[in-house]
Parts: C-alpha cells; sequence; structure tokens
C-alpha cells in the first residue's frame, strides 16, 4: 500500500515537473526577444550617444594680507570661518553673471554647431566647437534664437533659413541682412551636414553655470577647483582657459 503511495506521489511530482517546464517554454520566445531587444538598444545607445567629458583646473585665491587685529577678536575659529566665507564670496564671483557674459562673448558660445553622421543619418548628432569651424556667421542686429541648416554637397554649400534655400559656391558669401555667413575654401571639401542654433545670451550663461562645479579644495586652503562636463573636449577646454583669463583680468 506504501508502495503504490510513494508511486503515485511520485508520478504527481513529475507531472507537476512537466507542467512547470512548459510553462517556462511558453514565455522563453518572449525572454529572448526582450533580451535581444535590450541588447540592441545598448548597442545602438553605445554606439551614436556622444560621449561626456569632463575638463578640470585649479585656481589659486592670493588674499591681500589681513588685519592683525583680527586675530585678538576671531581666534582660530573665527580666522577659518573668515577664510571659508571669503571663499565661497569667490565661488560666487566666479560663478557670477558678470564673468560667465564674458567668457560666453569671447568664445561665442551662443552658437552651438552641430555636424551630423553620415551612416544612420540624425540618429548622431556631434556638437563642434564655433572657432574650430571652417565657417564664420556675424550677427549684425543682435538676434537670436534661430536656426541655420546647411549642406555641403559636390562642392556646394546649401543654406536653408527662414523656409529659403540659398546655394553658394567656393569662395562666395551669404549676405541675409541680419546674418552674413562666410565659409571657408575648407568647408567645401567634404560633403558635410550641420545644423547652427543660435540661443540667446541669457540662455547661453544659464547653461555655462549649470555645466560648471567649482569648489574650495579644502576649508582653510585658499585653493578652488572648478571643472566643466560637456560632449566636446576642445571646448571644455576653451572655457576654463578663457575663464581664468576673464578671472585674472578682472581682480
Amino acid at each position: 500500500m506504501n508502495y503504490l503511495n510513494n508511486e503515485h506521489s511520485s508520478q504527481e511530482e513529475e507531472d507537476n515537473l512537466k507542467e512547470e517546464i512548459r510553462y517556462y517554454l511558453f514565455f522563453w520566445p518572449f525572454f529572448l526577444a526582450f533580451t535581444a531587444m535590450l541588447l540592441l538598444v545598448t548597442y545602438v545607445k553605445l554606439r551614436y550617444e556622444n560621449r561626456v567629458y569632463e575638463s578640470h583646473a585649479s585656481i589659486q585665491i592670493k588674499k591681500p594680507d589681513s588685519d592683525p587685529s583680527s586675530f585678538l577678536t576671531g581666534g582660530v575659529d573665527g580666522l577659518l570661518s573668515f577664510d571659508m566665507v571669503n571663499l565661497e564670496n569667490d565661488i560666487a564671483v566666479i560663478t557670477s553673471r558678470h564673468i560667465l557674459d564674458q567668457v560666453v562673448r569671447r568664445l561665442n558660445l551662443q552658437n552651438y554647431i552641430y555636424t551630423y553622421g553620415s551612416i544612420v543619418g540624425s540618429l548622431r548628432r556631434t556638437l563642434i566647437f564655433d572657432q574650430e569651424f571652417p565657417l564664420t556667421v556675424e550677427i549684425k542686429n543682435n538676434i537670436d534664437n534661430y536656426v541655420i541648416e546647411c549642406e555641403v554637397k559636390d562642392g556646394k554649400l546649401t543654406v536653408i533659413y527662414n523656409g529659403t534655400d540659398y546655394t553658394l559656391i567656393k569662395g562666395e558669401e551669404l549676405d541675409l541682412k541680419n546674418i552674413v555667413i562666410r565659409p571657408e575654401d575648407s568647408l567645401c571639401i567634404n560633403d558635410v551636414k550641420f545644423q547652427i542654433i543660435r540661443r540667446t545670451l541669457d540662455d547661453a550663461v544659464a547653461e555655462l553655470r549649470q555645466s560648471l562645479r567649482v569648489e574650495a579644495v579644502s576649508r582653510n586652503a585658499e585653493v578652488i577647483s572648478i571643472s566643466i562636463k560637456g560632449v566636446n573636449k576642445d571646448r571644455n577646454n576653451a572655457v576654463l582657459n578663457n575663464l581664468i583669463d576673464v578671472l585674472a583680468q578682472d581682480q
């Protein structure tokens, strides 16, 4: 009798196991499809997403000699607090509108120039540094918030602005009253598509401030660390170099 019960129990366990296997086999194609889709999305993201670079710089704040009487009233803790307050003021100056405005104007950071990859069209958009691009955009009446689409093909430059197409050949420039576009001869050597986006000065300053990180290295030190994140290393380095230069000239 016990033998029959054991045999029945074993058969029931075997049936349950088979049922469990059938259950997972039914969903196996969905698991496989989801994994394949996840791998594909990861590949596309890594292949076409721009990398973010971080650049660093340090500056030393040289302060005038303190009043000797401060030692009589502040003590050690008071002196450290006084230095920390000064460093916080210095950090506020570095990220102030007055300083960042000069950096934006120097480097023309209101212009964002993007090139498009040739493999998957507009899937990959790369920010290039304005001063390295062989094309100059001169603004006459200080207009902002415009977009210019450009395409170089067969040695000709096609410019699309406000829904109108303009075609330039080597050596020509385009005068649109408010905007003058001067391409260099080297621009027309290779086929390329790019886009120029002009933002307001306020937006450019705000974005620059957001990308910067400014902090004191230590509580009682006079060294301030400045770092910036962005998708173009040359642009990052130019911002830091010009920021330090502006600070030196604007003491």
